[in-house]
């Protein structure tokens, strides 16, 4: 059964492709993850960054559950190409997807995240990586609503979620400062997508 395993969501309309990490991308995987400008606002992320070797332990493990009929988890890895609708891939320049895919209430939520290296930025990778993972999560997930959660501090990731999805965010003080947490459901990302046509 490969559950997840095979996934594959290609822009229309930007050059980025999102798939399953595999082992081969440890490496760039390593350098995103470690990367100051990425993971400054991620209070679960060793400020020395992570080497290829534990990215590899990393990408096994997200292998293994995106494997499973119901995965907590399914992370997609943000390829570069070198023109659209290309399967050529030229590098990896971020991760998306979901980190957390959990019940809460008797409802299947997944949490979405992007990070997209610096010199990548400003593109529309990440609003792109975001709807793609969005609607992936309600189309085949199945899940009955997606959440973001960010650290208030991270104001290019609160002002993705609420300039250019229209998301009310709730704030409260958490372990590492203040939390901002976006939820929406499927008529609501459904409002969405109207707004953003």
């Amino acid at each position: 059964m490969l559950g997840f395993l095979n996934v594959k969501l290609l822009s229309p309309t930007h050059t980025i492709l999102l798939r399953n990490p595999e082992e081969r991308d440890a490496t760039a995987l390593s350098g995103v993850l470690s990367r100051p400008s990425n993971i400054a606002h991620d209070p679960h992320c060793s400020p020395a960054g992570i080497s290829p070797e534990q990215c590899l332990t990393m990408i096994q493990k997200m292998r293994e559950s995106a494997i499973a009929p119901v995965p907590t988890r399914v992370n997609l890895v943000i390829v570069l190409l070198p023109r659209s609708n290309s399967t050529e891939e030229r590098e990896v320049i971020g991760l998306s997807g979901f980190g957390d895919i959990d019940e809460v209430d008797g409802e299947r939520y997944a949490d979405v995240g992007v990070i997209v290296n610096e010199e990548y930025r400003g593109n529309g990778y990440a609003v792109e990586s975001m709807r793609l993972s969005i609607e992936f999560a309600f189309r085949e997930l199945k899940v009955d609503g997606v959440s973001c959660q960010t650290l208030e501090k991270n104001v290019a990731m609160v002002g993705l979620i609420e300039k250019r999805f229209g998301w009310k965010g709730v704030r409260r003080e958490g372990k590492y400062g203040v939390e901002v947490k976006f939820v929406v459901k499927r008529e609501g990302w459904e409002a969405t997508k109207k707004r953003s046509s």
